[in-house]
């Protein structure tokens, strides 16, 4: 089986943007970039795909939820190893060491220097 996550960022990358309208998937591609594999590999893995996006949509409003029971509640119907596997993988993105201890999700960044020291 694909990895879902692996699948989205391949699609990212190659412009392909993929939109959930209830339980219908849109698929926006620059011409001829979408190959006939490609649409055999979103369609096999369209529930999943409908899934992730859910959660994308999801954490997107808990980000801006405005108290504790708007973000609980904005995250309350989802499959939690699949918003951890989504956590991780973008921790992974942004720079930071992220993985699952203990039935909990730890994300630790590590220190970024903004500025180059200058030597003297």
């Amino acid at each position: 089986m694909i990895d879902v996550l692996e699948l989205m960022e391949t699609l990212q990358k190659a412009d392909i943007v993929l939109v959930a309208e209830g339980s219908a998937l849109r698929v926006e591609a620059p011409s001829g970039v979408l190959t006939d594999e490609m649409v055999d590999v979103v369609r096999e893995s369209k529930a999943e795909l409908l899934e992730v996006l859910a959660i994308d949509a999801a954490l997107d409003s808990a980000l801006v939820a405005k108290s504790d029971e708007e973000f609980r509640a904005s995250l309350a119907s989802l499959d939690s190893v699949l918003v951890a596997e989504q956590l991780i993988a973008t921790g992974r993105a942004l720079g930071a060491v992220a993985q699952v201890e203990d039935g909990v999700l730890v994300v630790r960044f590590e220190p970024v220097c903004l500025r180059p020291r200058r030597h003297r």
